[in-house]
């Protein structure tokens, strides 16, 4: 097996096992609300709280590598994800729930930063979205084993159990595997001119700080769903199983599709179906609502990884810093996002949520058109 495959499968891996954690807190909340009473509005602060972490830890991702090597940075982010879940776990808590989005958060941002580091340097368009597919495992994978221990009557703390032994054996992986990760992320340009960003890197910017309303919709679908639509718990956690599940298809084919479809026409296809959906998602329909969080969920897919791949293709030098300042703007976004949503939720629940992500979606839509048609010939 050639050295790339090796170094693919392990990034495969360590995607999974990124995706694992993103979507735990969302969907078992309406169960830990409930049973520590707390409102259901503050999962926005714990949502915060690890987002900001990350928002850290993917801003110094480069000087953390320089200090300790991107292998010992990953695997111990790795670990901090599985402490986290040890330690809330235990303790149940609601101080012990803030500690453990600090040390997941910082956990994940350097995982993020680094893996997609990697991943722009020594992979195609397609296979970017093939891995950016194996993150959407994860995060489907979390809220459709919520969905069955539900099911089979056990509560969320069996989740978080089942989640801490899959962490123990992807670190595992990761560990046998640790060579592969020095050897890919070194060539980085250490050109000492101030970096300017262009017309082109502020409109990569702005759509990746409103690509964060993917996960303002991943965190609070399920509450919406039990609160305002009144489905029950399992349902709703099966709703959000669906639309991770759609994102996770959608990259998973991407490169079969751009093979025979060309990258600018397929994401504006997929923006156009992004504006429909903006519009049904406010229809309080239980089946029309899964239907259609399943095809933004699957129109979300190429947008990531595409765009990472675009960031490198217009930015041959700099290009962690450029990926970097896109990753940690959109965790600025997701921050900003969950106090806001947050801080109307707990006053006035969640009857104005739709609403918000119609109108992010549309932002996000012309900001994407705007950078296709302006750059088309530099992405070619």
């Amino acid at each position: 097996m050639s050295k790339h495959t090796r170094l693919f499968i392990l990034l495969l891996i360590l995607y999974i096992g990124l995706g694992l954690p993103d979507s735990l807190l969302s969907t078992t909340w309406p169960s830990i609300s409930q049973e520590l009473d707390i409102s259901i509005g503050f999962i926005s602060i714990f949502s915060m709280i690890a987002i900001f972490s990350s928002m850290i830890s993917s801003t110094y991702t480069y000087a953390l590598n320089k200090l300790f090597g991107p292998t010992r940075v990953i695997l111990m982010s790795m670990m901090f994800c599985l402490i986290g879940l040890i330690i809330f776990i235990t303790f149940k808590s609601f101080a012990s729930l803030i500690v453990v989005q600090i040390i997941m958060g910082l956990g994940a941002g350097a995982i993020d930063s680094n893996v997609n580091f990697i991943a722009s340097q020594n992979l195609k368009v397609g296979e970017m979205n093939l891995l950016h597919g194996f993150w959407g495992v994860g995060i489907t994978l979390t809220p459709l084993i919520t969905a069955i221990v539900y099911r089979l009557g056990y509560n969320q703390w069996m989740v978080f159990t089942i989640l801490a032994l899959l962490f123990i054996i992807l670190i595992s992986y990761g560990y046998i595997n640790r060579s592969l990760l020095n050897i890919e992320i070194i060539a980085e340009s250490e050109s000492k001119e101030k970096v300017k960003l262009k017309k082109r890197d502020m409109l990569g910017i702005g759509i990746y700080f409103f690509y964060g309303v993917e996960f303002l919709i991943g965190t609070f679908l399920a509450t919406y769903l039990v609160t305002v639509v009144n489905v029950d718990e399992a349902s709703a956690a099966f709703v959000v199983s669906c639309y991770w599940g759609g994102l996770m298809v959608s990259r998973l084919i991407m490169p079969i599709l751009f093979k025979y479809i060309d990258t600018s026409k397929l994401l504006k296809i997929h923006c156009l179906l992004l504006l429909v959906c903006s519009v049904l998602i406010n229809i309080d329909n239980f089946l029309v609502l899964t239907i259609t969080y399943i095809i933004i969920g699957y129109c979300f897919g190429p947008i990531f990884p595409t765009f990472v791949h675009y960031t490198e293709r217009v930015n041959k030098e700099n290009t962690a810093f450029y990926i970097g300042k896109q990753i940690s703007t959109m965790y600025l976004s997701i921050f900003l996002s969950q106090v806001t949503v947050g801080y109307f939720a707990v006053r006035n629940g969640l009857g104005f949520y739709t609403a918000l992500v119609s109108i992010i979606i549309v932002i996000l839509t012309i900001l994407i058109f705007s950078y296709l048609h302006t750059f088309k010939k530099e992405i070619a």
